[in-house]
């Protein structure tokens, strides 16, 4: 028992931390101007960052195990500490790639997947609410963070800001990393199937996370700038209409996570991808003219990436087994990853393009309309009771 109270607090903690990635939407303008980028260019280290997090969960898991685990967090959380540190110190495009986006990429990615693993050992019964409860960190830190930085870019340098940043986080990570637990003893004695991987279910499950994270990914990076720069906002309401974004994507994974303990992931899947279309729906009919309807569209794809963050590692345990988990999980998580290339590029090069928001809302209601048929017509037959 008290493995696994420090395991969830020292996870939960560090996810608020590393959920700072969901703030950068906050950053962007004034990265903007301290840089001199385009919209384009902002968002390309939150591309990387998110790339090399995707990445370094893939290498990691075929490494990570229950005596190995804490090293690799506290390797995560140097890195993490560092790549922000330098990011304080670097000018231009290329600088804040290397920093951001590959140091701070590849340390979330290391420490992410830990306490994750941790939890599919230790809590058998109920490894869904749990990991979702500790997720919950992660999708719910810029409730704090998103109006705090906010108040930091107004008042001081980004520079400053980073180096702030990266100090908090490298003494605060390492400490969490060096607590979590070392090994989980007789742990292993958890029943494990180890049957061979059905590839069929795992390439359809990860083009569905593909285009889940891809949506999401995209409204979270563009949510404060959208906001402010296409609809008008103000930049206060906008930090704090982020704020509530990430308590709909924190929310959801202790829900879902609780669901999927419960439910097939078809189910799951079908639920998700149904919201996911009523926000696209709403966003391309509203084209910001109500902030209410605004909000309601963004926090839906907010709420339902932290579903999909939730279901995943759920369903990778359920259905390719325990013994493979970190490994198979790991590969599961690269859909991450090109979900953010594809979403944050697609936005991107769209808003620079024909300056509106119109064919992203056009093409997110396309996709997910796809996503679900796919759904109804193959998935529901082949996870009935996965």
């Amino acid at each position: 028992m008290t493995q696994r109270i420090l395991l969830l607090s020292s996870g939960l903690i560090m996810m608020v931390m590393m959920g700072t990635v969901y703030s950068w939407s906050v950053f962007r303008p004034f990265i903007e101007d301290h840089h001199g980028l385009n919209v384009e260019e902002s968002g390309f280290p939150y591309m990387v960052s998110l790339v090399f997090y995707a990445l370094s969960m893939m290498v990691t898991g075929r490494y990570m195990n229950q005596h190995n685990s804490r090293k690799v967090a506290v390797i995560g959380a140097v890195l993490i500490g560092v790549g922000w540190l330098l990011a304080s110190q670097v000018h231009g495009l290329v600088g804040l790639v290397l920093s951001y986006g590959v140091l701070v990429g590849t340390g979330v990615g290391m420490l992410y997947g830990v306490p994750i693993f941790l939890i599919q050992r230790l809590c058998n019964a109920r490894s869904g609410l749990y990991t979702g409860i500790v997720l919950a960190g992660f999708g719910m830190s810029p409730l704090l963070g998103a109006p705090l930085i906010d108040r930091m870019l107004r008042a001081y340098s980004v520079p400053m800001v980073f180096l702030t940043i990266g100090i908090v986080f490298l003494i605060g990570l390492t400490l969490c990393a060096l607590v979590l637990p070392k090994a989980l003893g007789d742990v292993a004695r958890f029943e494990a199937r180890t049957e061979k991987i059905d590839w069929t279910r795992f390439i359809t499950m990860y083009v569905l996370f593909v285009v889940a994270a891809a949506i999401g990914l995209n409204a979270i990076g563009l949510s404060y700038k959208v906001g402010v720069d296409y609809y008008g906002y103000g930049g206060v309401l906008m930090a704090w209409m982020v704020a509530g974004f990430a308590f709909c994507n924190g929310v959801a994974r202790p829900l879902f996570g609780w669901l999927m303990d419960r439910v097939s992931f078809a189910t799951g899947a079908t639920m998700s991808f149904s919201l996911i279309g009523l926000a696209a729906f709403l966003a391309l009919i509203n084209q910001g003219r109500s902030p209410i309807l605004f909000a309601l569209s963004f926090g839906l794809m907010w709420f339902n990436l932290g579903a999909w963050l939730a279901m995943i590692p759920v369903t990778v345990k359920k259905t390719f087994g325990l013994e493979s988990y970190t490994r198979t999980y790991g590969l599961m998580f690269t859909a991450y990853g090109f979900g953010a290339v594809v979403g944050v590029w697609f936005s991107g090069f769209t808003l620079n393009t024909s300056g509106g928001m119109r064919p992203v809302y056009t093409m997110v209601l396309v996709t997910t309309m796809l996503a679900l048929a796919t759904l109804i017509a193959f998935i529901r037959r082949r996870w009935k009771t996965s």
